[in-house]
């Protein structure tokens, strides 16, 4: 009985998407949790890749709409360099805007201090002035 092979389209798509993410067919094997030798079959349609290997490409952010179907591909335009790049751009803003939203905190709660002890009794003040 012969094996079943992948979709040609389907394996073309999956090396494209991988060689634009800077992928080999080692890292994809490390990546979905399967042997070298079963991710170059997968790569090279070989064998199909399976709804579990779906699911986990799913998971790494595959479109599998387009990697199925080659439609309606939602690309960045993006290098998965870049991508990485814009993420640690994103967790630095992260990290500012809790230390910038912790001290709006304690400077509320400074002016609610100041504001609790309330102003100088307006006889000691003119009193002063005197």
């Amino acid at each position: 009985m012969e094996r079943k092979k992948e979709d040609p389209e389907i394996s073309s798509r999956l090396q494209e998407e991988c060689r634009e993410r800077g992928w080999t067919q080692k890292i994809l094997g490390e990546k979905l949790g399967i042997s070298r030798t079963f991710a170059s079959q997968v790569w090279n349609g070989s064998v199909p890749i399976g709804p579990k290997n779906l699911r986990r490409l799913a998971d790494l952010g595959f479109d599998l709409n387009w990697l199925i179907a080659g439609q309606s591909r939602m690309k960045s335009g993006m290098t998965q360099a870049e991508i990485d790049t814009v993420m640690e751009e994103l967790d630095q803003l992260r990290y500012y805007t809790k230390n910038l939203e912790r001290l709006i905190k304690e400077i509320g709660r400074n002016e609610n201090d100041e504001g609790s002890r309330g102003p100088k009794d307006s006889a000691t003040n003119a009193g002063e002035n005197r």
